[in-house]
Order: C-alpha cells, then structure tokens, then sequence
C-alpha cells in the first residue's frame, strides 16, 4: 500500500485506482475523506503522549477522546 499521498495520482487513493485500472473516476460516487493523516507535529506530540497515558493507566484513559478530537481539527 502507498502512505504517502505524494505518490497518489491527485493525492487521491480513489484516482489512482481507477487510472490504474482504466475506470472514469468521475463517475463514480465519492464517499468524504475519512482517513486523513496528522502532520509531523501531530505525530510527534502522540509519540510522547501515547506512552505517557499507557503508563498512566486508566487514570489517564479519560484524556484520550478529547486528545484526538484536539488533533483531528487542529492539524
């Protein structure tokens, strides 16, 4: 699997499919972009956080929701 949108004909795994396949993408119907990536600094910041809450325990559990929702509309 390519991670890196990059390499994705328009950054989009959709797209690239079909042209790898001989499919006219715009005809098909498009589900919104559900998985979309962190950016470095995201990343780096749960690299920290992640095992900081694992050693927390359940005391720290709490944290995770509101941790990811933060991430997902701020970066």
């Amino acid at each position: 699997m390519i991670s890196s949108k990059r390499l994705l004909k328009e950054q989009d795994a959709i797209a690239d499919f079909c042209e790898a396949k001989g499919i006219e993408a715009g005809t098909l119907a498009r589900p919104d972009r559900a998985n979309q990536s962190l950016n470095r600094k995201a990343q780096a910041f749960l690299m920290q956080f992640n095992p900081a809450i694992n050693k927390a325990g359940q005391e720290g559990e709490p944290l995770r929701p509101t941790v990811n929702r933060v991430l997902d509309k701020e970066f």
